[in-house]
């Protein structure tokens, strides 16, 4: 029998159907977008020029139920020595001064950390602008950024748009202060100064009876940091670098055992007026 070639009209198969990924996912899941729910802490050590600042914050960022990002880094530095060597002024302007030519010609820098919570991608725009707008000083008026004009810049943008979503700590040492300082600032555009320390985000309500307890130096919190040689009760003045890194360390630790959005690791930088150090704590729930 001859061969029979198969019919070019011959029935085919349906295509099979599958449904889209995105289908299996709740809506509020898919139109909420990146969150920085988080625990940030900032805490001061030391006295006048000589003090510091540890700030630290963990490393989870989610979008409604789900991890997006385990290492994500909110502590954004839009004020740094090493990294602004490389700016130069252009020419002297017209409100220049002698103190002026002194921080210009001197060694002395700021350095200031903002430690963002809220919405990713709102928070990251605002330490974008303030970083921007302070080199942009910098290069045009030769007048170097401290910590509180970084501050000011971040209150004047988070009060002119209602619609963001941020809650920032703005922590480092100013070089015309010459002291270490720390700045709250709330949705509404609310920036107050912190005398010993500040926190924000989501676990924070979870750490507060805690922070107030070591701070004052009660028996038990961190092995008796804050307390002098007699058994008195002191401030953070008699902080070492090293205690004050430990305490935001256990800090966020105790934030995360209780707080579904915290998570991953503590990323922690000691910031005085030589720079910054980096230190990690790998949290245990």
């Amino acid at each position: 029998e001859p061969i029979r070639r198969p019919s070019h009209h011959a029935p085919r198969m349906p295509p099979r159907r599958c449904k889209p990924i995105c289908l299996l996912l709740p809506l509020s899941l898919l139109l909420s977008s990146p969150s920085a729910a988080t625990t940030i802490v900032a805490v001061r050590y030391g006295r006048g020029s000589s003090s510091g600042v540890v700030v630290g914050a963990d490393t989870r960022t989610s979008s409604g139920g789900y991890v997006s990002n385990r290492f994500a880094a909110k502590l954004t530095f839009v004020l740094d020595g090493e990294a602004d060597a490389f700016v130069q002024p252009l020419e002297k302007s017209e409100d220049w001064t002698e103190q002026h030519a002194a921080d210009a010609s001197s060694s002395a820098s700021s350095t200031c950390c903002v430690c963002r919570s809220g919405s990713a991608a709102d928070t990251q725009a605002l330490a974008d602008a303030v970083r921007t707008d302070l080199l942009h000083r910098h290069l045009s008026k030769n007048r170097p950024g401290t910590v509180t004009a970084a501050t000011r810049l971040l209150q004047n943008m988070v009060r002119s748009d209602p619609d963001l979503s941020a809650s920032l700590i703005c922590a480092g040492y100013d070089h015309v202060r010459k002291r270490s300082c720390i700045y709250s600032i709330s949705p509404g555009g609310t920036a107050m100064e912190e005398a010993t320390y500040a926190v924000q985000g989501s676990g924070s309500g979870y750490i507060y009876g805690y922070l107030e307890a070591g701070i004052q130096g009660d028996d038990g919190v961190n092995g008796g940091v804050g307390k002098d040689k007699d058994g008195s009760k002191s401030k953070v003045e008699a902080w070492t670098e090293d205690e004050a890194v430990e305490f935001v360390a256990r800090v966020v630790g105790l934030a995360v055992e209780r707080d579904g959005s915290s998570g991953g690791f503590c990323r922690i930088f000691a910031i005085d007026r030589c720079g910054k150090k980096e230190y990690t704590r790998v949290l245990h729930r």
